[in-house]
């Protein structure tokens, strides 16, 4: 006799329904043995999934057949099959379990997993960041958020998860995504150029005051790379003043103070809504010089979604 608890039935697919009223629905560990049971087409294989006898497994098929009014599955050589109607069943049932458990992991997760510890390099355009970390109110994510002036972070010694860092941190335990290169191009305020002629040319940016960052060699000679790569042997201002981050560039183009640099990406936000104009049409790709860390072989898959949702940011055209 076979020993999956399953009895035979005749070969027809109908059988009597049950009561079930207007409104119930079957049971829920029904349905997940239901599942297992035809994803495997083995009352045996299901039974060790699911830690129950194979008799459980077949009362469990025996009550749903019944409660639906059709017969599920069809026993062939000691092997079962499939009806067509379990076919149909298998997909809806399928679809249903998989948004049951996507729903209880993300309620789960929101409610009790802790937040996730990101260190953030104080130079780094915290305004992008801020924009960005604003919308994982719709996900999972919990953050708390520090800056830290050092360059690296020791995540032996400091209660942090990821960290955003000036570079790819040394240590051997750690691993480092870069953020590669971005569109670097002159920005100011659009009233800047009011009583002026607008930059229209490249040699124009010298009746204005131009703002730089320090920091990385690439970004503090923009002027003189931007200026050779359109043409002329040198390129100033009238003055250049130097800021400690692109963050605090942006912002004195954004008061009027002169013409800055940014990264296009950091600041799209800002030049879409009009805060900030692109005045000249040349711009050059620059490495950025920040890089995503984290502890090597991270086993956390709240960290790990967090950082492949950094990096989907980060590489977002």
């Amino acid at each position: 006799m076979p020993d999956d608890g399953y009895r035979r039935r005749p070969s027809q697919e109908t059988v009597s329904p049950v009561d079930r009223g207007s409104s119930s629905l079957p049971p829920l560990n029904t349905l997940r043995v239901f599942e297992s049971v035809a994803r495997h087409q083995s009352f045996a294989k299901a039974a060790d999934e699911l830690y129950i006898s194979r008799g459980a497994v077949g009362k469990h098929i025996a009550n749903l057949e019944a409660y639906l009014g059709i017969q599920l599955f069809l026993r062939r050589d000691n092997r079962i099959a499939l009806t067509k109607h379990a076919k149909v069943f298998l997909g809806s049932v399928s679809k249903a379990l998989d948004i049951f458990r996507s729903s209880v992991e993300q309620v789960t997760s929101h409610s009790y997993a802790a937040p996730i510890r990101l260190r953030v390099l104080q130079r780094f355009p915290a305004r992008w960041l801020n924009r960005r970390l604003l919308m994982l109110k719709d996900f999972s994510f919990q953050i708390t958020l520090t800056t830290n002036s050092v360059a690296f972070v020791d995540f032996a010694k400091n209660d942090v998860d990821v960290a955003i860092e000036g570079g790819p941190n040394p240590s051997p335990a750690t691993e480092s995504f870069e953020f590669g290169a971005m569109e670097v191009l002159p920005v100011c305020h659009p009233a800047l150029v009011n009583g002026h002629p607008p930059p229209v040319h490249p040699q124009d940016v010298a009746q204005y005051n131009l703002l730089c960052p320090t920091g990385h060699p690439d970004l503090e000679n923009f002027w003189v790379k931007w200026g050779r790569s359109v043409g002329l042997d040198a390129c100033f201002g009238k003055t250049c003043t130097y800021f400690d981050s692109l963050d605090a560039v942006s912002d004195a183009a954004m008061q009027g103070l002169g013409i800055g640099i940014a990264a296009r990406k950091f600041v799209e936000d800002d030049l879409a809504a009009g805060r900030l104009i692109a005045p000249l049409p040349c711009s050059l790709e620059i490495a950025m010089p920040y890089y995503i860390v984290t502890p090597k072989e991270a086993t956390n898959p709240q960290v790990n979604a967090f950082v492949n949702w950094l990096r989907g940011e980060i590489s977002r055209p």
